[in-house]
């Protein structure tokens, strides 16, 4: 079974609006990019290998402002944030592929001066902004755990 990463980001964005990302992440690694309005996925050429990544809107959108505003554990500002924000799901199976379609939305978003937030399923959450910064000092960063982790 593969993880997944919750993508917090403006309402200005949907499914559609990924695309772009997914076709450069799919040339850059020699994959398919195939989907519609509603998902996005990565694909291998053989379709019996899992698949290296899958995006999808979320549509419980009231649900996780819910649990994220009450969360506690997360960052303050994420808390206030969230109520704004729409959320989408990327289930994958390549941390290389999640890692460059998180980057390039990252510099999408925070050049359009958009808040953005990547929840990494290990409990706790990362703005685009700093999910760059990161980044930029180790290209090869897992960004799964927190520094507190490593």
């Amino acid at each position: 079974m593969g993880q997944s990463v919750i993508v917090a980001c403006e309402p200005s964005w949907d499914v559609a609006a990924f695309r772009s990302i997914f076709d450069q992440v799919a040339r850059e690694l020699g994959v398919l990019a195939v989907g519609d309005d509603t998902q996005l996925e990565l694909r291998e050429h053989d379709i019996q290998l899992p698949f290296p990544a899958i995006l999808y809107g979320d549509a419980d959108e009231a649900g996780y402002i819910e649990d994220y505003a009450a969360n506690e554990l997360l960052a303050p500002v994420f808390r206030q944030q969230v109520v704004a924000f729409r959320f989408f799901t990327i289930m994958f199976h390549s941390l290389e592929a999640t890692r460059r379609l998180l980057e390039l939305f990252a510099r999408e978003a925070v050049g359009r001066g958009e808040r953005a937030w990547f929840d990494t399923d290990y409990g706790w959450v990362i703005d685009a902004w700093h999910f760059l910064r990161e980044l930029k000092q180790n290209p090869h960063w897992d960004w799964r755990f927190s520094k507190e982790d490593s």
